[in-house]
């Protein structure tokens, strides 16, 4: 009888054992609920490198757990970490768990490596077992963009040609330093006469290297001005762009750009200016994307029996700023920026140190016809150019030495017409007012032009 008591409660313990062992931690451990759920919080909250680590250490203690794996997965997506977060999303698929979710999943890390074969399959079954319709919407907004990047034309032309009529002629602008003195003994001669007008052509190619996960471009472009009687102010521009962007995680855009601009002026070469431009895209707010924005150029000037002293205006350039684009609706947004801008030169006289403001917007009428407006302030010091000038100090008059300061004011509008797929007419107008305590560079100019566009 003792014997088969014995026995008995030995059968009943060994049961107790397998049942015990049966039991996953996740049932009995109180803090599984606690910390899935705290790692769910940090996924949305888009704190994901926490997010990875939640996870990591919950399948530390339960590596079969499946739903701690699909969390694992969908944070180290998020993050950008592809190629770890598709080996966690197969092994639970592997598993046959949550086959919708997990399948969406995969379908997202396939469309950010650039798979788009891949990702449509991914889509398509979690669409066919997704039992909560909220991600079909995602499901047919990433299947519509795979579309428009397969059928992305790898190649593209713009050429445009037009007329301007420009009230000043020079070769300023509101966001460059002088080209050339406007009292070069070049200019002496057309100083009775600053207005002309001039055609324009500009010429556009531009490649499409690779699409994903990183998307580079190449583009080449030409542009000729054509005066009818000041043929001194000619120029033409040879301008090469290297394009790269990157998004490592959501809202996230990293774009690096390399530039390289040469100008003749009339026959003479007259610069070459290299640029170096990184850029981080954030979008802290849905469709408000902020951009920081960083700029190096590197300037090189020719000197020519015109210009005898163009070479000394040679030397670099910083700039660093932010934009802001703001919808106001679905086809109306203004885009805010501010710039900081250091210009050095090795005579130092054209060096100075700049802020720069805008405010720009655009409207799009249905694809019928789009109207947009700039307005630009741009003020400078330089603080190597000292300059006289008589007036008041609030005590005396007299002549007093300063630094040599300007302030530019440009407005820009211009109305778009499409007149088919192909082809679109532009008009546009530009004015610019700038004022500074040296007399002889301060101008007003006024530019009017109209413009055909052909793309292909």
């Amino acid at each position: 009888m003792k014997n088969i008591l014995y026995t008995t409660k030995a059968f009943c313990l060994t049961i107790l054992v397998i049942v015990m062992a049966s039991v996953s931690y996740a049932d009995l451990a109180p803090d599984y609920e606690v910390n899935m759920s705290r790692g769910i919080a940090r996924i949305d909250n888009r704190d994901y490198d926490d997010a990875v680590t939640i996870f990591r250490e919950i399948l530390k203690a339960t590596p079969n757990d499946a739903n701690a794996m699909l969390m694992l997965g969908i944070a180290l997506n998020r993050k950008g970490a592809l190629r770890d977060a598709e080996s966690a999303l197969r092994d639970v698929a592997n598993r046959q768990y949550d086959l919708a979710r997990t399948n969406y999943e995969l379908g997202v890390v396939y469309y950010k490596q650039g798979k788009y074969s891949a990702s449509r399959e991914y889509l398509k079954k979690a669409e066919q077992n997704m039992p909560d319709p909220s991600l079909a919407g995602s499901i047919a907004g990433f299947n519509a963009d795979i579309d428009r990047r397969e059928h992305t034309k790898r190649f593209n032309l713009q050429a445009t040609a037009g007329l301007q009529y420009d009230s000043n002629v020079t070769l300023r602008g509101s966001g460059e330093d002088s080209f050339v003195s406007l009292n070069s003994s070049l200019f002496d001669k057309e100083s009775r006469k600053r207005s002309d007008s001039r055609a324009v052509l500009f010429l556009k190619g531009s490649a499409l290297i690779t699409d994903a996960p990183v998307r580079t471009e190449a583009s080449y472009s030409f542009y000729q001005s054509l005066h009818t009687s000041l043929s001194s102010y000619n120029v033409q521009n040879h301008g090469l762009e290297l394009k790269a962007s990157y998004s490592p995680i959501d809202r996230v855009m990293l774009e690096a750009r390399y530039m390289l601009d040469y100008t003749f002026l009339g026959s003479n070469d007259f610069s070459n200016i290299q640029t170096l431009r990184p850029s981080i895209r954030l979008m802290l707010i849905d469709n408000m994307p902020t951009t920081l924005v960083f700029a190096y150029a590197k300037k090189n000037f020719f000197s020519s029996d015109q210009l005898e002293d163009n070479a000394d205006r040679g030397g670099f350039n910083v700039s660093a700023g932010v934009e802001q684009k703001i919808p106001v609706t679905h086809n109306f947004f203004l885009t805010l920026s501010y710039f900081y801008d250091n210009n050095n030169t090795r005579d130092g006289l054209s060096s100075y140190v700049g802020n720069k403001y805008a405010v720009a917007a655009h409207y799009d009428h249905h694809n019928l016809w789009a109207f947009g407006a700039r307005f630009e302030y741009f003020n400078k010091n330089y603080p190597k150019f000292t300059t006289d000038f008589w007036g008041w100090d609030g005590h005396n008059w007299g002549y007093w030495r300063v630094n040599k300061s300007e302030i530019s004011r440009t407005f820009e509008a211009y109305f778009v017409r499409p007149i088919n797929q192909t082809l679109s007419v532009t008009a546009n107008q530009t004015f610019v007012i700038n004022r500074s305590k040296l007399i002889s560079s301060s101008y007003d100019r006024s530019i009017t032009g109209i413009f055909l566009t052909a793309r292909f």
